[in-house]
């Protein structure tokens, strides 16, 4: 089995892992861009139980770096943006037939966007997006990682997002009650004063064709006042 396209949590891929384990089932997490046609990485079954959270190692044929302040590192646990390099990589973006034309732009290089590690084994973990980071009162925020957190403590989906004064919760739920629990939560795990968390609720997320959260559309509906 493999599982790719949107991300697990990692208590449900260590259910995944320990099922397939019982039942001799090769189970394969894998993660990929749609721009890489569409595998980057694989988590080796047999190293699973140990790796949980992480993206794995390159596909056979391609490869996998990190680049720390526009330069490649080959130091482990440094944190820089994940760049992958391969045969699959796309030619490029088309917005009209005459792009069609323009031949190979990317030459076998994708800048993923995505913040990742490598570990002393060489597996690599993602840990958040680019651009998916506030700094409120000096304090470096990864959206990401707030959104697990409060996904892990509520047990129910959560988008976070906002700006450098504003830390904007929104939870997947119907109880007034889960607000105030998100706020008072991330209040207090990051050290934030009340006045820039603000939570607001959706009664289901907007989700892509994929399952992923619709980012862009969960911020609509939001400022819409949409509850």
């Amino acid at each position: 089995m493999t599982q790719a396209g949107g991300r697990l949590d990692n208590k449900r891929i260590r259910k995944f892992s320990d099922n397939a384990q019982q039942k001799n089932i090769r189970f394969f997490v894998m993660y990929g861009e749609t721009e890489a046609t569409a595998r980057i990485s694989y988590v080796p079954y047999s190293a699973l139980p140990e790796k949980i959270g992480s993206i794995g190692i390159p596909i056979p044929g391609g490869a996998m770096s990190i680049f720390y302040e526009g330069k490649e590192t080959t130091e482990p646990d440094i944190e820089g943006e994940l760049v992958y390099k391969g045969n699959n990589v796309m030619m490029g973006y088309a917005e009209n037939r005459g792009d069609l034309g323009r031949g190979d732009e990317m030459n076998g290089v994708l800048h993923t966007g995505d913040l990742a590690y490598r570990d002393q084994d060489g597996y690599f973990f993602v840990t958040g997006r680019m651009k998916r980071f506030l700094k409120i009162f000096g304090l470096r925020l990864n959206l990401d990682d707030v959104e697990e957190a409060l996904e892990s403590h509520l047990s129910k989906a959560v988008v976070c997002a906002g700006s450098d004064d504003e830390l904007k919760i929104v939870v997947e739920t119907k109880d007034p009650k889960d607000l105030e629990e998100a706020s008072n939560y991330v209040v207090d795990l990051y050290r934030l004063h009340h006045s820039v968390v603000h939570a607001s609720d959706l009664d289901i997320l907007p989700r892509t064709s994929s399952g992923k959260k619709d980012y862009k559309e969960i911020e609509r509906s939001n400022s819409n006042g949409q509850t």
